[in-house]
């Protein structure tokens, strides 16, 4: 969903909204800034699903683990749901 200009509009990160957040991190200092909340990841978009083409060998992470890519379409979406055990950041309840 785009607004005038070409601005995106998204919806607030929710674990439970069935949605995939699609984010950028520019590598690994970008990661690091992430991981200590001094910088925040380029928003793509979200969606029910993902279809990502990958046409070379490209560095990728997901989760928490690093890989190196091979060639591939991969497909993302939400398979099944978990019962989460801690509540996610900014969701709890008052």
């Amino acid at each position: 969903q785009t607004v005038s200009g070409g601005g995106s509009v998204f919806g607030a990160s929710c674990m439970q909204d069935g949605l995939v957040d699609v984010v950028v991190v520019h590598g690994a200092l970008h990661l690091g800034q992430l991981n200590l909340r001094l910088a925040k990841p380029t928003r793509v978009c979200q969606a029910r699903s993902v279809r990502v083409v990958v046409t070379r060998e490209y560095p990728m992470h997901v989760d928490g683990q690093p890989w190196v890519q091979p060639p591939a379409v991969l497909n993302v979406q939400l398979r099944n749901k978990a019962t989460m055990l801690k509540t996610a950041l900014g969701e709890m309840a008052v």
